[in-house]
């Protein structure tokens, strides 16, 4: 919960700091960011692969958000970053609570008919429950994680799955917004955007969410 509340205020605070960068429009910032990761390409990696790991830890739904920013500006690759990102975070939240105990584990859904069917199911069928979890679109990695240690999945299934079928969401979706990224004219993305009235449309936004946290500030 406590980690679920850092993550979420670290998103406003970089939320803000875009907000106060120098540039003065969307545009603008975009390019300096574009620039800053060509520059220190290894670092944007790091802090891919730091974020996603606690990002991971919890069930805040800022992965793909985090994949399709990443992706764009360092391209497919960075989905393999956080890929490992994933699989670290992922083996840490099921050793913690991992259920063994199959007994236990029917006494504690038994109040829950359509559960302990899930749990039967899941066990028999473990490697295919752990794929489905991971491919899912709506389903947070963290989630998967929890779902596959409470109904019992034993550790080849669950590391099979989630080495299987664990990387397509991150590098697809790091796929997609690099082959958005390539849909520009040229290097620079400005001319781009502005020729699509995008820069005006997230300066106008940005505007609109500046006033507010003004706004909130001075009540």
């Amino acid at each position: 919960m406590r980690l679920g509340l850092i993550i979420a205020a670290l998103s406003v605070i970089g939320m803000l700091t875009w907000l106060s960068l120098a540039q003065p429009d969307f545009c603008s910032r975009l390019t300096g960011a574009q620039n800053w990761v060509n520059d220190y390409r290894l670092i944007a990696y790091l802090i891919v692969l730091v974020w996603s790991f606690f990002l991971f830890l919890t069930i805040m739904p800022l992965g793909t958000t985090t994949i399709l920013i990443a992706g764009f500006f360092l391209g497919p690759s960075v989905g393999a970053v956080q890929f490992v990102s994933l699989v670290a975070a992922s083996a840490v939240l099921y050793e913690i609570g991992r259920e063994k105990d199959e007994a236990a584990l029917a006494k504690r859904v038994a109040q829950y008919p359509a559960l302990l069917k899930i749990a039967e199911t899941g066990r028999k069928r473990g490697l295919i429950f752990s794929i489905l979890l991971r491919l899912a679109p709506v389903v947070p990695s963290a989630v998967a994680s929890l779902t596959a240690s409470f109904f019992g999945l034993g550790r080849p299934a669950f590391y099979g799955g989630t080495l299987l079928a664990g990387w397509v969401r991150p590098v697809g979706f790091a796929t997609l917004a690099w082959f958005a990224a390539q849909s520009f004219t040229s290097d620079d993305p400005l001319p781009f955007l502005q020729e699509k009235g995008v820069c005006a449309s997230a300066s106008v936004s940005e505007a609109q969410i500046g006033n507010n946290i003004a706004t909130l500030q001075r009540s």
